[in-house]
This record gives C-alpha cells, structure tokens and sequence, in this order.
C-alpha cells in the first residue's frame, strides 16, 4: 500500500468512534435537583392561586357573599380570629365577604388595641405593685411559700408588657400564613377536588366561646377565695386569663384543623391515583410539600406567642406545685389549697393541649401520607407507581417537617415530659430551700461579731 493511499485506508480500517456518555448520576446526586424542581412547582402553582380563594375542580370560582359559598377552613376559625382581636392579641382587620385578614400600622384597628393595651398595662402596673408591696417591706419575715405566688404573679402578668413584640410585630407572618393557608386549601381542591372538615367551625365557636367564659368564672373563683382580690384588679386578671385561654384554644384549633386537612387529603390519594395514574401521586407530593411548609410556617408565624404562653405555664405549674407541697406538708387544709387544685389542673390542660395540637398537626402531614403510600405500594406494583411512591416517600423522609417554636425547638408530646421534669427540678430545689432555712438556727438579725460574744 502506498503512502498516498493510505489516509484513506486508515477510516476503512479503524473502528467508528463512539461518543463517550456522561456516567449515569446517582440517586442522591439528583435527589436534590428534583426536590428544587418540585419546590419550584409548588411555589407556581401557588402563586397561580393567589387570587384564587375557591376553587371546584380546578376552575376558578368567584367569591360569592352570603351563606351560598362553600365554607372553607378560613370560614371554620373565623370566629377564634374575632376573639383574638377582641383580646388585643392579633389587632387585623378580618372580611367576612372577601375572606381576607390585613394587618397595618397606620389603621383604625391597631390604634384602638393600643390604646386598650396602654390602659390595661396601667391596671397590670398597680396590680403587681399591690401584689409586691408586702413583699417588699422591711423587718417583716415570710415564707418561701408566702412568697413564691407574689413573685409568680408579677411574672405571669408581665405578659402584657411583651404582647406588641410578641403578637403585633408577628401580625404580618400571621396574615401570610392566612394567605397561605387559603391557596394550598385551592392547590388540594384543584387536584382532589372540594373539602370540607366537619364540625370544625363548631369547635371553633366552641373554643371561641370558652375563652370568654371560663376567664370570667376562674376570676369569680379567686374574687371568692383569695381575700386580696380587689375590684379595680379585675380588668387586668380577667385579660391574662383570656390570653392563656385563648392562645391555647387558637393553637389547638388550627394544629387540628391542619392534621386533619392532611388526614383528608391523604385519604384521597388512591383514587386520585386510580382516576389520574402517577401523575395523581406527583400532583399529591406537590400538595404535601405545600402543607409541610405550611406547618412550618404556622411555627414561625406563632412561635413568640407560644414561647410566652409557655413560659407564664411553666412559672404558673411550678409556682403551684410548690405551694401545693408545702401546704400540705404543714397541714394547711382550707379553700386556698382547692383553688390551688383546680388552677393546677387547668394549667395541665393547657399544657397538654399545646403538645398534643402540635403532635396532631405532625402526624396528620407526616403519618397519614406514609401510611397511605404503604398501603398503594402493596396493592401497585407497576414501574411508575413505584417510582413515584419511592421518590414521594423519599421527600418525606428527607424533609424531615415539624412543628418548631420559632425553628429552635421541636414541639410534640415527648415535649411533655421535658417540661414537667423541669418544673419538678425546680419544685424540689424550692423545697430543700425552704426545708434548710426553717431548720436553719443561725439569728440573722445578730453580726457575727455579736454571735461570737453571745457564744462565749
């Protein structure tokens, strides 16, 4: 073969080249590429449902004022927003025909809870002197527990001094919460269709009206048993009652509502699959990323507010527990000890009721889509319903979504148990305290110098 030749013979002889092709990324190497495509939809289509307050079957609706309008969750704890206005906690401006809540500085609304606020801070001021003023004398001797309730009382009614950093300035998250509540109750009812939760509104009427009665009948108590109780002293008390009543009712209310809005909306997942195919099952990760952010937003949008109400329950438990142990150590059997009693136990409630919402709220988002991914991955076994359950139940094990306290803490049922061995901690250091300065013979009214003299 010549020279000349043999640039042509090279092609002939030589094997064709293959492309060479990119090594196939692994599964956590895309993991997270999807999960911003997926956030990425979610925040769309919420977007797209902004202006959207109901929807039926993915077609937008007007909003019609009257009672012919589908009642929606915003509907269902109207009456718990009112209440919460009413207290000066949440000072929004609600609209019954627009199913709206706003929130601004400069409005008649925030002007009139500040002024309210202002005079039921004056009331709080001279309670808390009143209640200090004993405390605070010279040459009088008292009790730890003669003084352990002063001091919780001055700490439990100071509450009213942290309401505008605690409430007001969150005001703008909780609108947005609200507003975001309104469009993933659209996102779900676009793609599963029309939902509805029975006899949320009447628990919400319920706790609306409980928070309104029960401060009023715990004072009544106090007025009849504790013989400081003054007249003028009523507005002030009657207002932290409502506050923890309320607080607790609201955060109960909405936990509840929103585990049992994901319970709904996971119930709906096989036949949405069985009527939409895999395509059902992505549209329902969507709508499940949607109600795990909101479940974290509802965290962050009321984390002051329980931070506070948490605290005034701790002081209040512990404050209690104390004077209930050496009540009874001492043989003091009389009226004050059941009106310990019965504070004590609605304290427990209270309590209980914050950890065992935010544990509702959890397992509905989180528990009820595991379970029903579980059940189709037993009854389906074809390539892409497995995939989608594979990836869905990835999501929700990477996520990982609780209901924190401002992102610091997570709250659920095991948080109970923190909280009571805590105020336990503290009941039994004021009990040695108490217990080593009653046996304590030492004359603290004498100079050392004058002990030593009389000792000689």
């Amino acid at each position: 073969m010549s020279a000349r030749a043999l640039p042509w013979a090279l092609p002939r002889a030589l094997p064709p080249r293959r492309p060479q092709l990119d090594p196939t990324p692994s599964w956590n190497a895309i993991k997270p590429d999807k999960n911003a495509v997926l956030l990425r939809n979610v925040e769309r289509q919420l977007a797209a449902t902004e202006g959207w307050p109901l929807l039926q079957g993915g077609v937008p609706l007007p909003v019609s004022s009257g009672a012919s309008a589908l009642p929606t969750l915003f509907d269902d704890l109207l009456p718990l927003l009112w209440t919460l206005r009413f207290l000066l906690i949440l000072p929004v401006t609600v609209s019954r025909d627009t199913r709206t809540v706003r929130f601004r500085w400069l409005s008649w609304t925030t002007l009139v809870t500040a002024v309210l606020w202002l005079f039921t801070s004056a009331i709080s001021c001279a309670v808390l002197r009143f209640r200090l003023a004993p405390v605070l004398g010279t040459g009088k001797h008292f009790h730890v527990w003669d003084v352990v309730p002063q001091y919780a009382t001055v700490f439990g009614m100071s509450y009213i001094f942290f309401l505008p950093v605690a409430c007001w300035a969150t005001a703008g998250r909780c609108v947005a919460l609200v507003e975001l509540w309104q469009r993933v109750e659209a996102l779900a009812t676009a793609v599963t269709g029309p939902l509805h939760l029975p006899g949320l509104r009447t628990r919400a009427r319920v706790y609306s009206l409980g928070s309104l009665v029960l401060p009023v009948l715990i004072q009544s108590m106090a007025m009849y048993v504790l013989p400081q109780e003054r007249l003028w002293m009523v507005p002030a008390m009657l207002h932290t009652n409502a506050f923890v009543v309320v607080s607790t009712s609201f955060w109960l209310c909405c936990c509840s509502a929103l585990g049992a809005f994901g319970s709904l909306v996971a119930a709906r997942m096989p036949a949405d699959l069985q009527r939409l195919g895999p395509q059902g099952l992505r549209a329902h990760r969507q709508i499940w990323l949607a109600l795990a952010h909101l479940l974290t937003q509802l965290g962050v949008a009321w984390g002051r507010l329980q931070t506070l109400l948490l605290a005034v329950l701790f002081v209040s438990i512990t404050s209690i527990s104390f004077v209930i142990t050496a009540y009874v150590l001492h043989g003091v059997w009389d009226k004050r000890l059941v009106w310990l009693g019965t504070v004590a136990f609605f304290v427990v409630i209270f309590i209980f009721s914050i950890c065992n919402g935010a544990q509702i709220a959890t397992d509905g988002v989180r528990l009820a889509a595991v379970r029903q991914l579980l059940a189709l991955s037993v009854t389906h076994k074809d390539e892409p319903t497995c995939h989608e359950i594979i990836c869905f139940l990835d999501d929700i094990r990477l996520e990982r979504h609780h209901l924190t306290i401002c992102k610091l803490g997570v709250l659920s049922r095991a948080s109970l148990l923190s909280f009571f061995s805590l105020a336990c901690t503290y009941v039994v250091v004021l009990s040695q305290f108490t217990l080593s300065s009653e046996t304590s013979r030492t004359k603290f009214d004498k100079l050392p110098a004058d002990l030593g003299i009389e000792n000689t």
